[in-house]
């Protein structure tokens, strides 16, 4: 047992501070956890009765929801997540309370009478309660495990429409939670234990060495009475000398310990900020006046240099470009809030294409406001400056594809009902209406592209259905067309199908090969000449289409499958939205087929398509 009561307190305040922590670890840690997965709960209710809402159209205002009124295939909805996630149950109540729709049939038609659903819910409030295993839910039912109980109204135009009621179960996450908490209490215990013991020892070793001192300075003052009245002054000296000391050696203890907790704390603090440094993925500098004092790795692969060499340099020592170490160095020297934040191209290195950062800057400064440096944040938007540049491009493209069919379709139509309309003959008649018809197919083929694009980036992708077709026959008519409509090009069609269907969807596959052969023309001189090829492949047929055209640069390849990407950005570029190679992909991949293009500058293009004879069962 401890005699020092120095010591003695330390051991007890040490002992206090980890009972303490493991109380806290049982009483607000754990029920934090599960207040935390209630709310969670209660988000996945109201997200999914949302996306109920939204997609089955439960708040049309023009269609009262009763029984009937109910999508059946919200049935599967609710099914496949029943089976996927921890939902027990799910109803929808009408705007009187009665069950219009329930995971569990029998409940249909029951009139929910309790006080919360036409005091609360009705009046747009969300409700919810969590029940315990055993317990009864706000209906006084009795469940056989933990679930949360979710009532969210269905509001239109500020009137109660209906509802949706949800049943979570939570009853695994609560076992899972005490589980963690158990475990977590039994390692804290353990570890509290052992360094307690530990703690206990080198106390003990402490407290016998000062009672030891002790005992010796007692046995020395016994002595020191005996000696003769002469000495005793001296003695006296040497005794508080004696103290002294010990006190020092004490205070030196203390300070040793001291600093060793905090050397070993700022070890651990300087870990975390190398840890913290090397796994931001953004360029990161810190100037101290005037020289780096921080680097991480991203920002030194940016400015192309080494942490090691950066580190205690200025930024025109390790910068390459003086334009670049030009626009950071203002940055950090300029006291202007409205320079926080810049776009920063950097030179690119050979055989790579500029980038663009985006530069923000914060500023240091001491207690009493002196500013002494900055932090500078490097993030390469190269992309996202890309993708705004293609969306504006799009719109302006957009615009003009659109806005050309359109003024021919209005000239001709104001032609027709004009007071001169009359007065054209019949040929001249024909003539406007099958220019009016062309434009609106050109209209029609860009909104139905529009919309093929809408499903795939919804997650819908492309609808196919797949039917046998004699493909030959299906090439000849499409083949005929196009020498009708460009008498100047030579068409060939190189067949190896004769007599032999295909099993896929026609009408996709003639969208595709519509597309490739109208690029195919615009991109090939008058007097050129396009080929679609055909053969087996073993249990595949192979489809390429090939041009003379002007063809396209390796990078213009990259990107020929991208949504709005045009090989041709000039002035004078060709028709199109750009849409239909990343349609032709998707339709591709849909049959469960594949698509390539080859080209070189000057000397054409080759699409080569590989399809499954049978893309029924691919």
């Amino acid at each position: 047992m401890l005699r020092t009561r120095f010591l003695k307190a330390i051991f007890l305040g040490a002992l206090a501070l980890a009972v303490a922590l493991l109380v806290y670890l049982a009483t607000v840690l754990h029920p934090a956890y599960e207040t935390l997965l209630i709310e969670n709960a209660e988000d996945e209710a109201s997200r999914f009765s949302t996306y109920l809402v939204t997609a089955y159209h439960l708040d049309n205002p023009a269609q009262p929801l009763e029984r009937g009124s109910i999508p059946a295939h919200i049935a599967e909805e609710v099914g496949r997540l029943q089976a996927d996630e921890e939902l027990v149950k799910l109803r929808i109540f009408s705007s009187r309370g009665e069950i219009i729709f329930s995971s569990l049939p029998k409940e249909i038609g029951t009139l929910n009478t309790y006080p919360y659903f036409h005091e609360q819910v009705a009046k747009g409030e969300f409700y919810s309660k969590t029940v315990e295993k055993d317990s009864v839910t706000a209906e006084m039912e009795i469940v056989k495990r933990d679930v949360v109980e979710t009532y969210i109204p269905i509001m239109v135009n500020d009137h109660f429409h209906g509802a949706i009621e949800t049943y979570y179960d939570v009853t695994d996450s609560y076992r899972n939670i005490g589980t963690l908490t158990r475990h977590s209490l039994f390692v804290l215990g353990s570890v509290a234990s052992a360094l307690l013991a530990l703690l206990y020892f080198a106390l003990n070793q402490a407290d016998k060495s000062l009672q030891g001192r002790q005992k010796a300075e007692k046995e020395l003052r016994l002595t020191n009475d005996r000696l003769e009245q002469r000495v005793a002054e001296r003695a006296g000296e040497l005794l508080r000398v004696n103290e002294s000391l010990t006190n020092e050696i004490a205070e030196r203890t203390l300070t040793q310990m001291a600093l060793s907790g905090a050397l070993s704390d700022m070890q651990e603090s300087r870990e975390k900020l190398q840890a913290i440094l090397t796994s931001v993925s953004d360029g990161l500098l810190v100037i101290d006046d005037g020289r780096i004092s921080i680097i991480n790795q991203a920002a030194a692969t940016i400015l192309q240099t080494s942490v090691t060499d950066a580190t205690g340099k200025k930024l025109v020592e390790i910068v390459a470009s003086p334009i670049v170490a030009q626009a950071l160095g203002r940055l950090v020297t300029s006291r202007d809030e409205d320079e926080d934040q810049i776009d920063l191209e950097y030179p690119p290195r050979p055989g790579t294409r500029p980038r663009t950062y985006q530069v923000r800057r914060s500023i240091l400064s001491n207690e009493h406001g002196i500013v002494y440096g900055a932090i500078l944040l490097l993030q390469d938007v190269t992309h996202a400056r890309e993708v705004e540049q293609m969306k504006s491009d799009f719109l302006n493209m957009a615009a003009h594809e659109l806005s050309t069919p359109l003024a021919t379709i209005i000239g001709y139509t104001e032609l027709l009902t004009g007071e001169h309309g009359d007065q054209l003959t019949l040929p001249q008649k024909e003539e406007a209406l099958t220019y009016i018809n062309n434009k609106a197919e050109a209209l029609s083929r860009i909104v139905d592209d529009l919309l093929d694009v809408s499903r795939i980036e919804a997650g819908k992708g492309i609808s196919i259905v797949c039917a046998p077709f004699d493909y030959c026959a299906s090439m000849r008519r499409l083949m005929t067309a196009y020498r009708d409509a460009y008498p100047t090009y030579r068409f060939a069609l190189d067949c190896q199908l004769e007599n032999s269907e295909i099993v896929a969807d026609q009408v996709r596959i003639d969208q595709i090969l519509e597309n490739l052969l109208s690029n195919a023309v615009k991109y090939t001189p008058a007097g050129g000449e396009i080929r679609i090829v055909s053969s087996e492949q073993g249990e595949a047929i192979q489809i390429k289409v090939i041009d003379g055209g002007i063809g396209m640069t390796a990078e213009q390849v990259e990107h020929v499958f991208d949504k709005f990407y045009r090989a041709d950005t000039s002035d004078t570029a060709r028709p199109g939205v750009g849409l239909g190679m990343s349609i032709a992909r998707h339709i591709i991949e849909a049959h469960g087929g594949t698509i390539k293009v080859d080209s070189t500058p000057g000397k054409g293009t080759t699409v080569t398509i590989q399809l499954p004879r049978n893309s029924a069962t691919s």
